[in-house]
């Protein structure tokens, strides 16, 4: 493995929103060119390989080319599909490669089960504001990995948001925390903006105003690192 971070090769397998989301913000960083990443997907999702290739990424619908030419591999798969995309990989995989897992649910533990014995896996928990460079991922590293995998996963995450490495124990309530938690925070800015429609603002106005709101609640929280009610 290159581990200079320009110079190393990311594969995707899986390429829907959170894998795009991740090659955008390495791409956009200007840390990784997109011809030094690759996606694979099926057949049947043919619209998720077009939309990386309009980022320039290189295209497949073989799993094991990703895993050929890749020195990190992402499995950016669906749990299910967990289990058929790390047969089809492990013949192939080396010590050399990183496998980055983001499958919700599925342990270090369950993952290298799957492949070649000392592969280095680390698991992530990533959320869906990743697509606009503002995520929040938790990692976990497994017992394989090597001094300086953490920097890796750590320099990939931080292109697309806030990366932080804890205990792998962590993994399941961040999933609850920062995982779910677009989801409420969507609720209720939505309800900030009805309750602003019900007052008479335009709810195109109520909304960014609200969002900004919590934006700006948001980064007062993390630049004096006090969350209070006041």
């Amino acid at each position: 493995m290159d581990r200079t971070l320009p110079r190393m090769k990311i594969g995707f397998i899986g390429a829907g929103k959170m894998a795009q989301a991740l090659a955008r913000g390495l791409i956009n960083s200007g840390r990784i060119a997109p011809e030094n990443i690759i996606a694979s997907s099926p057949k049947k999702d043919i619209s998720f390989l077009n939309d990386c290739k309009a980022l320039g990424l290189q295209t497949t619908h073989d799993n094991t080319e990703v895993a050929h030419k890749s020195d990190v591999v992402f499995l950016a798969v669906k749990p299910p599909h967990v289990s058929k995309v790390t047969s089809e990989i492990a013949p192939i995989l080396s010590r050399e490669q990183l496998v980055v897992s983001i499958a919700l649910g599925i342990t270090i533990r369950n993952i290298e089960s799957l492949l070649p014995s000392k592969s280095r896996v680390v698991r992530v928990m990533p959320n869906t504001p990743a697509v606009v460079r503002a995520g929040a991922s938790a990692f976990a590293m497994g017992s394989a990995c090597r001094d300086g995998d953490a920097d890796i996963v750590r320099d990939l995450l931080s292109t697309v948001g806030f990366a932080v490495e804890v205990p792998e124990v962590h993994i399941d309530p961040v999933t609850g925390l920062s995982g779910s938690g677009p989801s409420y925070m969507f609720a209720v800015i939505e309800g900030l903006a009805d309750g602003g429609v019900k007052v008479g603002l335009p709810r195109e106005l109520a909304i960014k105003l609200a969002a900004h709101t919590l934006l700006g609640a948001a980064k007062m929280v993390l630049e004096t690192e006090r969350c209070e009610r006041t």
